[in-house]
């Protein structure tokens, strides 16, 4: 009998953890929060809605900000940063 293997809910995925490194390295390079959709590129991920899904994970559970409605409003909070 094959058991299912659960995640726990403070584990994070690699694509999270790509995510988080993508807005820390945009911030510091560019001196801006990158776009939802430049995050997906630098992801190498397909869609952007994908992407701002997984956002809404990191900001539920406290490693990003963003403000609806507001372009480039991406902020890694202090337990995002110290995650890298």
């Amino acid at each position: 009998m094959v058991s299912a293997v659960r995640r726990s809910k403070t584990e994070m995925t690699k694509e999270q953890v790509l995510i988080l490194r993508a807005i820390n390295w945009h911030r510091l390079i560019k001196g801006y929060a990158p776009s939802v959709r430049y995050v997906t590129r630098m992801c190498g991920m397909l869609s952007s809605s994908t992407t701002y899904t997984r956002l809404l994970e990191l900001q539920k559970h406290g490693y990003v900000k963003l403000s609806a409605h507001q372009a480039r409003s991406l902020v890694l909070t202090e337990k995002g940063r110290d995650l890298l």
